[in-house]
C-alpha cells in the first residue's frame, strides 16, 4: 500500500496509577492508529509518557523531539488524540508547537482538528491549550484545600513520619499509629531533651539501633510537632499558619517536646546535675583498669581530717588499689606529650588526604544530583497518591497496591542519596579534624571539657590503661595511630617525591584510617 503520509504518534497518560494499570494508553494507541489508516498515514514511530503535561520535561517526549529532528525530511505529522494529552501549560504548548513546525511537521489532535491554513486557528489552538491547564489549575486548588480541610480535622495525610505508620478506621480513612521503632524515637527525644547529647551522637545512635536517618531528616523530625500528638498546617495566601490537636497518639510528652526546642534554640533549659562519672577530676574514669585485678577503676572523694575532699581513683572490687586523682591525670598528660606529631607532617597527610578525595570529587556532585533528584520525584509520586485519594481520584484498592511500592522506592532513594553524603567528604573533614589534632594535643586534651576528654582517650587507645602508681604500662595506641607514629620518619623521607605529585604506597594507606573527632 502507497501511503499518503507518514506520522509518528504520541500517548501520554496524567498519573503514574494510569501508567501502570494502563486505563488509558491503549485506547489512545488504538485511537490514533485507527484514524491513520482509515486517512492512509504510515505509522512509522510511538512514543508513550507517564509524565505529567505541565513542562515538556518528559523522558519520551525528549526522544520524541530527537528523534523527529534527525528524521525531519520522513516525517509529515505529529499525531496525538487530544491537546490535554500534548501540553497542559498554554505558553509552553504554544512554544512547543511553534518549534515542531519549524522542523516542517504538522500536529494535530484527531479528536480536535485545526486547520492550519485558517487565520483562526490560533483562537482554536489557545482555546484547547487553556482549558486542560484552567483544569489544572482548580483540580490543584481543590485537593490543596481538602488536604488542608483534613488537617484541620486533626488527620496526617502524607507519608507517615518515622515512628509511625498507616492504620485504616473505615474504608476510607486512615489514621498513623505507633509503629515498631517508635520506642526508638521516643527515647531520641529524651536524650536530646537531657542536654547531654548533641543533635549528630543521637542520630548515630539510632543508625547503631537499625534506624538510618540523614542529618537534614533527624532536624526536620525533632522540629516537627507531630510527636506531641499536634498538625502544623503551613500558611498559604489565603490562610495563616496554624497548629491544631491531632487525632494520632503523640509519641513524647509536650515537656519533652518544648525541651528539645530548647536546646535545639540553644537556650538554656532547667539546670541539671552533672553526673557523678562526668566530674571534672575523674576525666579517665571508665579508662582505666585495676593492676591488680583487672576491673575498672572508678572515681570519688575522701574527706580529710580538717574536713577537705581529696579525689581518688580506686579499685571497685575491694582491692587496695587507690591513686591520688591529680597524680593520675597528670602522668597521662606524659603520655600525651609523647604522641605529638610535628606539624609538617600534619600537613603532608592532609595534602595525600585531599589529593586522593579531590580525584573523586566531581564524579561525586553529578552522583549527589543525579540521587537527589530521585528522591524529589519519589516524594512527588508519593504525595499526589495521597492527594488523588483524598480527592477520589484513586480507589481504595489502586492505593493499597501502590502505595508500599511508593513507600519503598522512596525508602532506597533516601538512603542512596543519605550514603552518598556521608561518603568521602565528610571523612576528609574528620581526618583534618583527627590528624591536626596530634600536632597539639596536649593543649587540646587541657581545654576540653571531662565528655570530649574521655573522647579523646578512646579515639587514641584500644581498650583500657593501666597505671601502677607510677607509671602507665604500654598502652596500645588505635590502628590509625600506630601507622602515624610508626611511619614519620619513612614518610617525612617521602616529602618531596609528594610535593612533586607522586604519592607513596605506604603513604596512601593512611586514608584508610582516622581519629573519630
Amino acid at each position: 500500500m502507497k501511503y499518503n503520509k507518514k506520522a509518528i504518534i504520541y500517548t501520554r497518560v496524567s498519573t503514574d496509577e494510569q501508567a501502570q494499570f494502563g486505563y488509558s494508553l491503549a485506547a489512545q494507541e488504538e485511537s490514533l492508529r485507527n484514524w491513520s489508516e482509515a486517512k492512509n498515514i504510515e505509522v512509522i514511530q510511538h512514543f508513550q509518557d507517564d509524565h505529567s503535561a505541565k513542562t515538556f520535561n518528559r523522558p519520551e517526549f525528549i526522544r520524541l523531539l530527537t528523534y523527529a529532528k534527525k528524521n525531519r525530511s520522513e516525517i509529515d505529522m505529529l499525531l496525538f488524540t487530544q491537546y490535554d494529552r500534548f501540553s497542559r501549560n498554554l505558553k509552553a504548548g504554544l512554544l512547543m508547537i511553534e518549534q515542531v513546525r519549524k522542523l516542517r511537521i504538522e500536529l494535530q489532535a484527531i479528536n480536535q482538528i485545526i486547520d492550519w491554513g485558517s487565520p483562526d486557528h490560533l483562537v482554536m489552538l489557545s482555546l484547547y491549550l487553556s482549558i486542560p491547564e484552567v483544569d489544572n489549575t482548580k483540580r490543584a486548588n481543590a485537593t490543596r484545600e481538602g488536604m488542608r480541610r483534613a488537617m484541620s480535622e486533626g488527620r496526617w495525610i502524607t507519608r507517615p513520619p518515622k515512628g509511625y505508620r498507616r492504620e485504616w478506621l473505615d474504608a476510607k480513612n486512615k489514621l498513623i499509629v505507633p509503629d515498631e521503632i517508635s520506642g526508638l524515637i521516643a527515647e531520641a527525644f529524651e536524650r536530646i531533651a537531657s542536654g547531654s547529647v548533641t543533635q549528630e551522637e543521637v542520630r548515630l545512635w539510632l543508625r547503631k539501633q537499625g534506624v538510618p536517618i540523614g542529618k537534614n531528616t533527624i532536624s526536620t523530625m525533632l522540629r516537627n510537632p507531630v510527636y506531641e500528638g499536634k498538625i502544623r498546617i503551613k500558611a498559604t495566601d489565603h490562610h495563616p499558619e496554624i497548629t491544631v490537636p491531632g487525632l494520632h497518639e503523640p509519641l513524647v510528652s509536650e515537656d519533652v517536646f518544648q525541651r528539645v526546642q530548647h536546646v535545639l534554640d540553644g537556650r538554656k533549659g532547667p539546670r541539671t546535675n552533672i553526673p557523678t562519672t562526668l566530674q571534672p577530676e575523674f576525666p579517665l574514669r571508665g579508662l582505666l583498669q585495676c593492676p591488680e585485678c583487672g576491673s575498672n577503676l572508678t572515681g570519688s572523694f575522701s574527706r580529710g581530717r580538717a574536713g577537705g575532699r581529696y579525689p581518688y581513683y580506686h579499685c571497685q572490687r575491694g582491692c587496695r588499689v587507690r591513686f591520688k586523682s591529680e597524680l593520675v591525670n597528670e602522668k597521662f598528660k606524659l603520655i600525651l606529650n609523647s604522641i605529638t606529631i610535628p606539624r609538617p607532617l600534619c600537613a603532608l597527610y592532609l595534602e595525600i588526604l585531599e589529593d586522593v578525595f579531590e580525584q573523586k570529587e566531581g564524579r561525586r556532585d553529578d552522583q549527589l544530583r543525579h540521587a537527589k533528584k530521585k528522591v524529589v520525584q519519589a516524594e512527588e509520586r508519593l504525595l499526589k497518591l495521597d492527594q488523588k485519594f483524598v480527592m477520589d481520584q484513586v480507589s481504595r484498592s489502586s492505593y493499597d497496591r501502590l502505595l508500599p511500592k511508593y513507600e519503598h522506592d522512596l525508602a532506597l532513594a533516601e538512603s542512596a542519596y543519605q550514603d552518598l553524603i556521608e561518603e568521602e567528604t565528610s571523612f576528609i573533614r574528620y581526618m583534618k579534624d583527627g590528624v591536626c589534632l596530634l600536632t597539639h594535643l596536649p593543649k587540646m586534651y587541657a581545654d576540653s571539657s571531662v565528655e570530649i576528654k574521655q573522647k579523646i582517650v578512646g579515639s587514641i587507645f584500644e581498650g583500657k590503661l593501666v597505671f601502677d602508681g607510677e607509671h602507665y604500662r604500654t598502652a596500645k595506641p588505635s590502628e590509625g595511630i600506630s601507622l602515624i607514629l610508626s611511619d614519620r620518619e619513612p614518610i617525612m623521607a617521602q616529602k618531596k617525591r609528594t610535593e612533586r605529585g607522586v604519592i607513596s604506597s605506604r603513604s596512601s594507606k593512611v586514608a584508610l584510617q582516622g581519629l573519630e573527632p
